[in-house]
This record gives structure tokens, C-alpha cells and sequence, in this order.
């Protein structure tokens, strides 16, 4: 699963099965602190390079 809503952690228990890759540590932290459990991968791209990546 790519860039993962947080929200979605707890509306679907089934989320923590996938693998989440995620741009940054920041979003990797927002994930955590929703409870998510399943394998995270960021991969720390600079601020300016996720600005573009949208």
C-alpha cells in the first residue's frame, strides 16, 4: 500500500497485513501512532522531492 492514510488504521483492522511504503519518516511516525502494525517502509526523500511527487 503506497502513502497510507492514517485514518484508515483503525476503519479497516485488515490494513496492518500490507506493507506500507511511505516518503518520509514523518509520515512512517504518523502511521505508528495510529496504531498501524504491519511492515513500514520509508523512503526519506527530501522535502522538495515530495512536493513534486504528488
Amino acid at each position: 500500500m503506497v502513502r497510507p492514510c492514517p485514518g484508515l488504521v483503525a476503519a479497516s483492522p485488515r490494513v496492518i497485513l500490507l506493507h506500507a511504503l511511505v516518503r518520509s519518516g514523518q509520515g512512517a511516525r504518523e502511521l505508528q501512532e495510529a496504531s498501524y502494525e504491519g511492515r513500514i517502509t520509508h523512503f526519506d526523500f527530501p522535502e522538495h522531492e515530495q512536493l513534486t511527487m504528488c
